[in-house]
């Protein structure tokens, strides 16, 4: 317990150092001073009249000046504030070009006591659910396409994700939170996995607790994984590429995790009867044997005994 302990401390410490040094020097490229964004987040909120952790109100669109770009805030508070800088170094640890994919470019970082702000590129064009007609209509074979594409490029990633795998890490941070629609719907209670070789140690000890056969499981191929693909998460940009948002659940994963997250997300099949067959077409997919054994062992267990408020 006491290295746990000052491990947290260490890590919370490490966080709130580069929360701060991005105040302090990244400011300086964008046409808004830290008080003026503060007000307009401020705003925002008391119009939505919801909590800052609803998608809705967690997301600020910032107004352009003159004819320049607008700008996106995420707000976070209390024990948010450590996944905002998550998300934030996964946005610059894939910030290079890609045909295929965008991701936003991160300005600015800052906190007051109340949330942290992060400032990044607004990618225009709308979302998936808008493109789907909020929902009414199938995902087409062409966009369904193009996002597994998308995500074939992402979860392969070149030397990037190659350095990741050397040094055994999870995420660019090292470390990663479980979370995610495997762990529904209260994540694993901040359970906090180091590194690849922790991660095998937690996932054997509760898939075995759940009754699986492990040597069934994968858990030795590691691939970047987004881990929340619903219609609000991507979109299609102006310039034709999809942009990707929201990186809470991304980390290094089995190659089966992508396709089972997609799987549990509680879409309509609208979204992801198409992009499962996109997906399997460019060979993102998990065994069938899996999903249902899963299904079957692994979902309830963790609903009944694995979560958090369980134990």
């Amino acid at each position: 317990m006491p290295t746990l302990v000052f491990f947290l401390t260490a890590r919370f410490t490490f966080l709130a150092r580069c929360l701060v040094a991005h105040q302090s020097s990244m400011m300086d490229g964008l046409p808004y001073t830290e008080a003026e964004i503060k007000a307009h987040c401020q705003t925002h909120l008391a119009s939505v009249k919801s909590r800052f952790d609803d998608p809705e109100a967690a997301f600020v669109v910032l107004p352009p000046k003159g004819a320049g770009a607008r700008y996106g805030v995420k707000l976070a508070g209390g024990f948010q504030k450590p996944a905002l800088n998550y998300e934030r170094a996964f946005m610059e640890f894939l910030s290079s070009d890609s045909k295929y994919y965008r991701v936003p470019k991160i300005y600015a970082m800052f906190e007051d006591e109340r949330y942290a702000y992060l400032v990044m590129e607004y990618l225009e064009g709308p979302t998936m659910w808008q493109v789907m007609g909020e929902g009414t209509t199938q995902l087409s074979p062409k966009d369904a396409n193009d996002i597994a594409v998308a995500f074939l490029e992402l979860r392969n990633g070149g030397k990037r994700i190659q350095d990741l795998q050397k040094a055994g890490s999870l995420t660019p941070l090292e470390h990663w939170d479980p979370q995610g629609y495997m762990f529904s719907p209260d994540g694993d209670g901040g359970r906090i996995l180091l590194n690849q070789s922790d991660f095998v140690s937690f996932m054997t000890s509760r898939f075995k607790e759940a009754g699986m056969d492990i040597s069934a499981i994968s858990l030795d191929e590691w691939v970047l994984t987004h881990g929340d693909l619903t219609p609000r998460n991507l979109k299609r940009c102006t310039d034709g590429r999809i942009g990707i948002l929201d990186y809470r659940t991304m980390f290094l994963a089995p190659t089966w995790w992508e396709f089972y997250a997609l799987h549990l997300c509680g879409e309509s099949n609208f979204w992801i009867g198409p992009l499962k067959e996109a997906m399997r077409r460019q060979r993102i997919t998990a065994p069938a044997t899996l999903v249902e054994a899963l299904d079957a062992k692994w979902i309830p267990w963790f609903s009944t005994r694995g979560g958090a408020w369980a134990r």
